[in-house]
């Protein structure tokens, strides 16, 4: 099993609410989470940043004290989706990933990732770099040490805006 920090798990639930539904939605997947055995700590819950504004971003909070060496939330390889068996080559972005995710989306309610793929289906376009303002994509650049001329210092992944421009 994979251990997760509180950052790097369920980042989806940041996105702005679009759907009066996406609280059910949400709490589909941590259901999903443990039925499949993975974690998701009692103390923590996703809600509105704002409680009275039902259109405001969602976030993690903790609901008690935490202590330091406290499993927050512990994600089995089995929930991962990922390329899967496919390893083929597509060209230019074509991602085996991407294709295990279209294919799993179609599937519906059949699908092992219906949970996860139900809540993709609901979130707005415009969640991708690319169509992000100039400012975002220049804090993005920042964050990924992307900004400079030292590729050294440089996160994955590389050209994380422009790609979708001149790939599609």
């Amino acid at each position: 099993m994979v251990k997760y920090t509180l950052l790097s798990v369920l980042v989806a639930a940041l996105y702005p609410s679009t759907s009066a539904d996406e609280d059910k939605l949400i709490s589909d997947q941590i259901d999903w989470l443990r039925a499949k055995g993975g974690t998701f700590n009692d103390k923590l819950e996703i809600r509105h940043a704002d409680q009275s504004d039902p259109t405001s971003r969602y976030g993690m909070y903790a609901t008690g004290d935490i202590p330091e060496d406290e499993l927050l939330i512990e994600v089995p390889r089995s929930c991962l989706l990922t390329a899967g068996d496919d390893t083929g080559s597509y060209g230019g972005m074509w991602c085996p990933t991407v294709r295990n995710l279209i294919k799993e989306m179609r599937k519906g309610d059949e699908s092992d990732f219906a949970p996860y793929a139900k809540y993709l289906k609901v979130q707005p376009h415009g969640q991708l770099p690319s169509a992000w303002s100039d400012a975002g994509k220049e804090l993005l650049l920042e964050v990924l040490g992307q900004n400079d001329e030292d590729p050294s210092n440089d996160l994955r992944p590389a050209e994380p805006i422009y790609w979708i421009d001149s790939e599609w």
